[in-house]
């Protein structure tokens, strides 16, 4: 099972290595497009992608959403599923996997502004007596981990998902069990050791955002789908395709859902309780993603300027060597041409990206690994190139 946990750690550090090409992009081109020539373009990339000799990916859907350059565009090539070789279509939803902490950040931030929670609390005053006793057994004191530590990955607490091999193993041989919570957090108990004191370093996990999520739903009385649906108002920021699978069916798509690979493995038909309880398990088109993150940094979730400060704010916890992410509530701030960008990216090949500079976000899904980082690249300098013929 080495290689369940090298495609795992690989989903963790892809994004690094993703910036690490951005970042070495000339800061500009020296030609303009027009917006029709821009869309060209972009479809042009897709459809380059997919036919390249040179790590090819069977298939991807784009968005960019610009309402102040004029410019909001999807579009898909290639398939989306291996096997049958069927037809990937803009419009098809798909497992957004990690990109769900976003949405998850945001309603604890916005329940935080109506008063319903205290971010800087400690996590037990919300969650179950049932998981306060798992914490206190696998050796945590919750009382000193507060809701922000969770927030940003410094709680300490073990990743359960994949801070060993164990987790994927499990899955991987039992791809029709129902997962819960609870389970989750056991393995979290079982499988590894802290990662060291709330608040003092920095470690992706998502054993902190199950939590965020069994919050979210105490305080609700529902359902996680169902919590995020009403706090965040899907309908309202135009989410037309955006639903938490198998907890909210709110959504019926006449479309399958993209499939999803681990390896050579189809993982598509795998429980969706793998991913599901505050960590990952929404389904979203590459169109909502954008738009949701371009509402999200544009204030629009936020009633108060304090809210969205305190959602921007950075953790205070240490880095481990090697490691230079700066993470905030559900997002990623890296910088691209000198400005500040936001991101966050999926387990499954999805990526999400807004840019302030151009005030325009970016998301990318694709049916399996392919060349994701030239992609970002050329759809950054079209972006560029777009703004200036705006000018």
């Amino acid at each position: 099972m080495a290689v369940y946990r090298s495609i795992a750690r690989n989903y963790v550090l892809r994004n690094a290595l993703l910036w690490l090409v951005i970042l070495s992009i000339a800061s500009a081109c020296k030609t303009t497009q027009s917006s029709d020539t821009t869309t060209q373009s972009l479809q042009a990339l897709l459809d380059q992608a997919v036919q390249s000799d040179l790590n090819p990916t069977p298939g991807l859907s784009l968005a960019v959403y610009a309402p102040d350059l004029d410019l909001s565009w999807t579009g898909a090539a290639g398939v989306s599923d291996i096997k049958t070789k069927e037809t990937l279509r803009a419009e098809q939803t798909f497992r957004v996997a990690s990109i769900t902490k976003t949405f998850v950040a945001t309603a604890i931030w916005v329940l935080h502004e109506r008063g319903a929670l205290d971010v800087n609390q400690s996590i037990e005053a919300y969650i179950s007596a049932a998981h306060i006793d798992l914490l206190k057994k696998g050796g945590y004191d919750p009382s000193k981990i507060l809701i922000k530590h969770c927030l940003h990955h410094s709680s300490g607490l073990f990743d359960y998902a994949v801070g060993s091999e164990t987790y994927l193993h499990l899955v991987s041989s039992q791809p029709d069990k129902r997962w819960t919570r609870t389970e989750q957090l056991e393995g979290a108990m079982k499988w590894g050791t802290t990662y060291g004191e709330p608040g003092e370093e920095y470690h992706y996990s998502d054993t902190g955002y199950i939590l965020l999520g069994e919050i979210i739903e105490r305080i609700t009385t529902k359902n996680l789908g169902l919590s995020l649906r009403q706090i965040l108002g899907y309908e309202k920021l135009g989410l037309a395709a955006t639903y938490l699978e198998s907890l909210d069916d709110t959504i019926a798509s006449s479309l399958p859902q993209v499939h999803r690979y681990l390896g050579r493995e189809d993982a598509t038909t795998w429980d969706n309780s793998i991913d599901l309880y505050g960590g990952g398990g929404l389904v979203s088109t590459s169109a909502d993603l954008a738009k949701f993150y371009f509402q999200v940094f544009n204030g629009q979730l936020f009633l108060e300027k304090e809210t969205m400060e305190g959602f921007m704010m950075p953790s205070r916890a240490r880095l481990p060597a090697g490691i230079t992410d700066d993470y905030r509530s559900g997002f990623q701030v890296v910088t691209i041409f000198g400005e500040e960008a936001y991101m966050h990216g999926g387990f499954w090949g999805t990526f999400v990206l807004y840019i302030p500079a151009y005030n325009a976000s970016i998301a990318i899904n694709l049916t399996k690994d392919g060349p994701y980082q030239y992609l970002i690249k050329e759809v950054i300098t079209l972006l560029n190139n777009h703004a200036k013929a705006a000018e």
